[in-house]
């Protein structure tokens, strides 16, 4: 009889709580995986990126898939004054940093999980560049904004915590924290909205911005390099074109000498990394040039 009332209370225990890899509220927690495969980390640096419009694009494994608009900080009132909003805008936007609840125990992200993001940037604003999510008095959507911080998860904190949810193959950002148990947060649907000035706000919507996670160590910048010729997929890197662009001109990287090899071609432009040194790299928006004789 004290058996059977064991086998009763253990499956009771059983039924009544998540199993491994589970959220609270039912929903299954996954790794993040970024762009190159591996999970994303604690503390590093990504570019968020969104999902291709278009099924055509090639990715190579020497190169990062890089389409469409990135996220940014950026002022958007009329005067241009703080705090900073969260936009999309052409190219490959700022780098950003997850932090989960525990860091310190768990450096690994999750899907359906709390979260803080932070854009590691410098910026002219006494806010800081964590994400915060505010209700705009000119139109009364809610935005995602800066001034929020990291950890300390609570019913003082509750605006500041977003989650990654699985998109198909892809993700997109949702808002409903659970850090704190009394609170009844409007849960919602992250993605871009445009206001009244022509901004593209990170804001709830209903629909989604589904993303992608580039990880900035990926990124591939123009290097100088004083190895020439000797053609072949070992050194597909190190080769450009000149093209026209209206009046002017356009360096492109789309190496054609490898039969085999799937090359993402791009335009070169100007970069501005997180610690606002501007490089060449492979961008959306190319830099128009003009070749004046030394």
């Amino acid at each position: 009889m004290r058996s059977l009332a064991f086998l009763f209370a253990l499956l009771f225990g059983l039924c009544s709580h998540p199993f491994l890899g589970e959220a609270q509220g039912g929903s299954i927690m996954q790794l993040v995986i970024n762009t190159d495969n591996n999970t994303i980390q604690s503390g590093k640096d990504y570019f968020i990126r969104p999902v291709p419009t278009s099924p055509s694009i090639i990715c190579c494994r020497l190169l990062p898939c890089i389409v469409g608009d990135g996220l940014a900080l950026e002022s958007t009132t009329p005067n241009k004054t703080c705090p900073l909003n969260v936009v999309a805008e052409r190219g490959t936007g700022q780098a950003v940093t997850f932090t989960p609840i525990n860091p310190k125990t768990n450096r690994e992200i999750y899907t359906n999980s709390d979260l803080n993001i932070k854009f590691d940037v410098k910026s002219n604003c006494p806010e800081s560049t964590v994400w915060k999510l505010v209700s705009d008095a000119s139109n009364g959507q809610r935005i995602v904004t800066t001034g929020g911080v990291i950890g300390n998860p609570g019913k003082n904190t509750v605006n500041n915590w977003f989650q990654i949810q699985k998109d198909d193959n892809d993700y997109n950002f949702y808002f409903c924290p659970r850090v704190c148990e009394t609170c009844k947060p409007v849960c919602g649907n992250i993605g871009v909205f445009q206001d009244s000035n022509g901004n593209s706000l990170i804001a709830i919507t209903d629909r989604p911005y589904k993303v992608r996670f580039q990880p900035v160590s990926s990124f591939f910048p123009l290097l100088d390099d004083t190895h020439t010729g000797n053609p072949s997929w070992r050194s597909i890197k190190k080769w450009f074109k000149i093209e026209k662009y209206e009046k002017d001109y356009k360096i492109v990287y789309c190496p054609s000498f490898c039969e085999y090899c799937k090359v993402q071609c791009r335009d070169i432009g100007v970069y501005e990394d997180q610690n606002g040194n501007k490089r060449l790299a492979l961008v959306d928006v190319p830099y128009k040039v003009q070749f004046q004789k030394a």
